[in-house]
């Protein structure tokens, strides 16, 4: 992947673009004897070529990110061009394309902010954290199909009142094996996958059908957090309408977090 390949185009122009796309596909052809490169996407290559050994693929990723850290010349200018070089090896007869992309836009997610040159392997423990994503990611999407995460509400004490006064909502998911996910792990890839918007809804109408079954536990508030993005969305204002007409005013026991972290994004 040809990082960040608008800079280029920006300060050269889209003709001279292409020429340096061309150049670095005719060096990486060169690379190695016997490799064909392909374009896929717009600042996508490809090698392939047949597979000698780890240690083998090792030295050619060397030394292309050793090329890359040495300029190009465009328009007579030195230009250094940042990749991010992604190895895997393909059994012929094994190959699912979907599967493919699949993997190859987890290994360029990885690193896709780092500003330098980067090389990674699909190996077998980039194998299983990519499994391991894909089935967290599948569990989330079935929790939200049945709307069976779990909320815990943590009661929090006013030393001034001296007694509760409010609950935080915990969201929790256990898989359909009844094993435990941690919201460190599902939470951010529910946010990748833009299901965060889908959560939180279920969690709102859990809270207030909680609220609305224990009128009389003695606290004001329970809370709720959100997105400073979800709070701009335009059709948060019906969804609130919603849940007013669904539960009146204990709707006024609902409070709204936006968490420090979400803000500095």
């Amino acid at each position: 992947h040809v990082k960040k390949f608008e800079r280029v185009n920006k300060r050269f122009g889209m003709s001279n673009g292409d020429i340096l796309l061309f150049n670095i596909a005719r060096y990486l052809e060169n690379v190695v004897s016997g490799y064909r490169v392909y374009r896929y996407g717009n600042t996508h290559l490809m090698m392939l070529g047949k597979f000698v050994d780890f240690e083998k693929s090792e030295e050619v990723a060397d030394k292309i990110v050793k090329r890359f850290n040495e300029p190009w010349i465009i328009k007579g200018s030195q230009w250094i061009q940042n990749i991010q070089l992604v190895h895997m090896k393909i059994e012929p007869d094994e190959v699912n394309e979907n599967q493919l992309v699949e993997q190859l836009n987890y290994l360029l997610a990885a690193e896709k902010n780092a500003e330098e040159s980067t090389k990674v392997f699909f190996d077998e423990e980039v194998q299983q954290a990519f499994e391991r994503k894909n089935y967290v990611l599948n569990e989330v999407k079935k929790a939200i199909e049945k709307k069976s995460f779990h909320l815990y509400f943590q009661p929090i004490y006013s030393c001034k009142e001296q007694k509760f006064t409010t609950a935080e909502v915990l969201l929790r998911l256990f898989a359909e094996d009844g094993s435990f996910i941690s919201p460190g792990e599902f939470i951010p890839i529910s946010e990748e996958y833009n299901l965060s918007d889908e959560i939180t809804w279920i969690v709102l109408q859990k809270s207030m059908k909680f609220i609305a079954k224990y009128p009389e536990l003695p606290i004001d508030t329970i809370s709720v957090n959100m997105s400073v993005q979800q709070m701009n969305e335009e059709y948060l204002r019906d969804k609130i309408i919603t849940a007013q007409k669904n539960f009146g005013e204990l709707l006024y026991k609902l409070r709204i977090e936006i968490t420090e972290g979400q803000i500095s994004r």
